[in-house]
């Protein structure tokens, strides 16, 4: 059951940030207005402030969710004790 629970808290997030790269990907960009935590981060790293960044910015964002997700159920599923 805890392996199942664990399972599913990868996959949820895992398939919601991937319509959200892919599907989504341009209703999403259209509700960051020119003031929100998108051009916030564009500017704090000293990137050029265009649409095509700020859409590389957020595809960037999710996949670095992705990744760390996975990484830590993986380290749940193998670590954790029963």
């Amino acid at each position: 059951m805890r392996k199942t629970l664990f399972v599913l808290a990868w996959l949820i997030p895992t398939v919601l940030w991937i319509l959200a790269m892919t599907h989504w990907r341009r209703g999403i960009i259209k509700r960051q207005p020119a003031g929100s935590a998108a051009w916030f981060w564009l500017r704090a790293f000293g990137i050029p402030e265009t649409e095509r960044n700020r859409a590389r910015l957020l595809v960037g964002a999710s996949a670095a969710g992705i990744t760390m997700v996975t990484v830590g159920i993986c380290l749940a599923l193998l670590l954790g004790s029963e």
